[in-house]
């Protein structure tokens, strides 16, 4: 079973992209009022990443994503630049969470993160994880069906 994550990940996104912005306001009205030569210069800096950010690399990376729960493991593939494929057999899966942080809970998405035995620790984090599912109680069910053969 193939599938992809919600189209409100990219919404998610915008919306976190743009609380970062906010939180540079502060540089940004100190260029404006202030006409400080290097802050203003900071301002450019941080704007072109931003615009570059919010026009192109978020729906860049949402085409990229994709999931596959197969028969023997779990499969997670996306990136713009570096393409990553992540395969977990069921076998090695240890723990499988849901979180769902307050911009996830406005959007109604959720994250499913899968560990594993050899990839656990404070430090660490998921093995595999799948952004964006609106119904993630039922990928962990379908997981774990998997882990009980």
């Amino acid at each position: 079973m193939e599938f992809k994550p919600s189209p409100n990940l990219i919404k998610q996104n915008y919306v976190v992209g743009a609380l970062i912005c906010l939180a540079f306001s502060p540089v940004y009205l100190m260029a404006f009022f202030f006409g400080v030569p290097s802050v203003s210069y900071l301002f450019i800096a941080l704007t072109v990443p931003f615009a570059i950010y919010f026009v192109w690399w978020i729906n860049a990376y949402y085409k990229t994503l994709s999931y596959k729960v197969e028969k023997t493991e779990v499969v997670r593939s996306g990136g713009v630049f570096f393409r990553k494929t992540s395969i977990v057999p069921y076998e090695k899966i240890t723990n499988i969470d849901i979180t769902q942080g307050p911009v996830e809970r406005l959007f109604g998405i959720s994250t499913l993160r899968i560990h594993t035995a050899g990839y656990s620790g404070p430090s660490m984090g998921a093995e595999v994880k799948f952004e964006g599912l609106e119904k993630p109680e039922e990928l962990r069910k379908l997981i774990a069906k998997h882990l009980g053969k």
